[in-house]
């Protein structure tokens, strides 16, 4: 079963009830059961866990769809862990899905290009677990491996998480620098402009320059494409 599946369980008497039954539950003797049972939760990874407990020569005999698979898993994982504030948990099986795509050694294109679109995302969720784990140095670090893979349908997040970490480990004008270069990719874009301005504006107060950067920000909101 995966997350969320539901599955129905039809027991025999003896192995149910029995001759007994169940009176508290209004189940009489020798009666059959149907149980209903629903998926919530999965600390990981059933069906794949054997990829995990493979050597990497073992792994490479795999097809690759099935490590996909198996990465996949983890990040969904991941996600779950992520939604419930277990950040540091989350960095594990992020990881832990870097590492299996990274060792396996891959030559055709689509493949690679499968590869790499997975671990861009798998990178900028590694570096949103360390912003909220504090950790900015990891976050950074993450954010920029984000953001070398060439990706076509890549997103602002790398930008934005790494502008966030610098942003709150006090590097000001670093956070401004790379909220620059997102800009340039992503124009225009609510959450990288919305950073953006509190960049200014914390910087503006670092250098006692509120109104100056007040207009900056007014003359970019009504700029137009």
């Amino acid at each position: 079963m995966k997350v969320g599946e539901i599955a129905k369980f039809l027991l025999q008497p003896e192995v149910a009830y029995g001759k007994l039954g169940f009176p508290p539950r209004d189940i009489p003797p020798n009666a059959k059961v149907v149980f209903t049972v629903e998926l919530l939760e999965s600390n990981l990874i059933g069906e794949n866990r054997n990829i995990f407990e493979m050597s990497q020569e073992e792994r490479q005999e795999q097809p690759f769809c099935e490590i996909l698979k198996a990465a996949e898993s983890l990040k969904d994982d991941g996600n779950r862990l992520y939604k419930k504030t277990d950040y540091q948990g989350a960095v594990e099986l992020y990881s832990q899905a870097v590492e299996i795509l990274e060792s396996y050694v891959l030559i055709d294109q689509d493949a690679i290009s499968n590869r790499d679109t997975l671990l861009y995302t798998l990178m900028y969720n590694i570096g949103y677990s360390h912003l909220h784990l504090k950790k900015y140095k990891a976050a950074v670090k993450a954010s920029e491996r984000a953001l070398s893979f060439s990706i076509k349908s890549g997103n602002y997040k790398p930008y934005h998480c790494m502008a966030n970490a610098y942003l709150e480990d006090g590097k000001t004008n670093d956070a401004k620098i790379i909220l620059e270069k997102g800009l340039k990719v992503f124009f225009r874009n609510y959450m990288l402009t919305q950073l953006y301005e509190k960049v200014l504006l914390r910087q503006a107060k670092e250098n006692k320059e509120v109104d100056s950067v007040m207009k900056t920000i007014a003359k970019r909101m009504f700029l137009t494409d």
